[in-house]
């Protein structure tokens, strides 16, 4: 027969398995339930070939030196930031936002890039002081085999800003960029792409490019 001893230590252990279980089973109930990663959706891409970001599209083959190969150059350089900045950014989008947050967020990843086409430009961005300047340059290059290396800076280019909404309608110009795409992209320059970006206010230097043109 257990003494009274032990049956008073047997309560008390069995008190505290008893306690032990109902803060487990507390911790369970309060705890936050666990967030499923929502799946990636896609983005159509404004080059109109493959997916919107992953592997890069096959670069087509450049026109012939000259004014060709110069817009050609102009149109890449807007390819690239399009495909790997603005639908990157679209890509990587929660997949459960509603629809009126998507296109906020949307017309926010646009204006973003817009701004860094107006650093391309020179046209803002930038740092100085009484005897000195700092700011970005960007440029883009074009290397073939056998041949030496081909560098545009952007600055010195039609715009940016004037190629950037005719990119995002799939306008690349008249020579494809990337193959399989050119059929599907309108012909024109970047500075004919869309003209009301000469108006956009503090533009002055794009304005006075667009008047010579």
């Amino acid at each position: 027969m257990m003494s009274s001893a032990s049956q008073k230590a047997a309560s008390a252990a069995s008190l505290r398995r008893d306690d032990l279980a109902r803060v487990e089973e507390d911790a369970r109930r309060m705890a936050p339930a666990k967030k499923t990663k929502a799946p990636r959706r896609r983005a159509k891409s404004a080059l109109g070939v493959g997916s919107s970001y992953g592997p890069s599209p096959i670069l087509a083959t450049p026109p012939p030196p000259g004014r060709a190969r110069e817009l050609w150059l102009q149109h890449a350089a807007g390819a690239i930031l399009v495909a790997h900045v603005r639908d990157y950014a679209i890509t990587n989008l929660r997949a459960n936002l509603d629809e009126k947050t998507r296109v906020a967020a949307t017309q926010s990843i646009n204006q973003a890039l817009y701004g860094v086409m107006m650093v391309a430009d020179g046209v803002s961005g930038g740092f100085r002081n009484e005897r000195c300047r700092v700011s970005v340059s960007m440029a883009v290059t074009l290397e073939q085999e056998g041949h030496p290396p081909e560098r545009l800076d952007l600055s010195e280019g039609d715009g940016m800003c004037m190629g950037f909404h005719g990119w995002l309608a799939g306008d690349f110009g008249k020579d494809p960029v990337v193959e399989g795409a050119g059929a599907s992209m309108a012909a024109g320059p970047p500075r004919k792409a869309h003209a009301n970006a000469a108006k956009d206010p503090g533009n002055k230097r794009l304005q006075r490019r667009s008047s010579r043109k």
